[in-house]
């Protein structure tokens, strides 16, 4: 159910597709500084295969990764819940629109964008209104400022600021993860009920 091939330096595009289309129950990948190797068309092939089952996904300081990329996985996974883009230069506010725009079920919690400069409060303020569920968000590097930070902390109702020597963004409210989860059952017995 996982798979981790992080600073995989001999990883190639084409071989790291054929692996994915063999694997459809992944539930966690770690592909972190697998550099070349992770494309736009290796995550459309990931979200094409393991669109039902993952949740987790790292491909850290993979610098051909776009927002082409994560539109692909935020169109197709629909319980994506944990991403860390760290590093990934050539994303824009477009990848939040797109993550924003998703389905997801339960919903995003944990993002990642440390590094990512075309990322600004123009996208993060769109995330905040549409996906209530984040509890961290690593904003470290990109074009937002503590200003824009404080101005959206209201949008995120199970996360407060962080900004310290490590972290610069939104972090755990008190029993924040404990609040995500009650709201989670929350919308599920609505559905559930809704249903009958």
């Amino acid at each position: 159910k996982r798979l981790a091939l992080s600073a995989c330096g001999g990883l190639t595009a084409p071989g790291l597709r054929d692996c994915l289309a063999g694997l459809p129950a992944l539930t966690a990948v770690n592909l972190r500084s697998s550099r070349e190797a992770v494309t736009d068309g290796v995550l459309a092939a990931l979200a094409s295969t393991a669109r039902a089952s993952l949740t987790s996904l790292c491909v850290a300081d993979c610098s051909d990764v776009s927002d082409r990329g994560v539109s692909a996985l935020a169109r197709r996974c629909r319980s994506l819940q944990t991403l860390d883009m760290t590093g990934c230069k050539r994303l824009t506010d477009l990848s939040l629109f797109a993550l924003a725009d998703a389905d997801l079920f339960p919903g995003l919690k944990d993002l990642s964008f440390r590094g990512c400069e075309g990322v600004t409060e123009t996208g993060v303020s769109w995330l905040a209104m549409r996906s209530t569920t984040i509890t961290r968000l690593e904003l470290s590097g990109c074009a937002v400022s503590r200003t824009g930070l404080a101005a959206m902390s209201q949008a995120f109702a199970h996360a407060v600021v962080r900004v310290s020597k490590s972290h610069f963004g939104y972090g755990p409210a008190p029993r924040g993860d404990e609040y995500r989860e009650i709201a989670v059952y929350g919308r599920t017995w609505a559905a559930a009920a809704s249903i009958q």
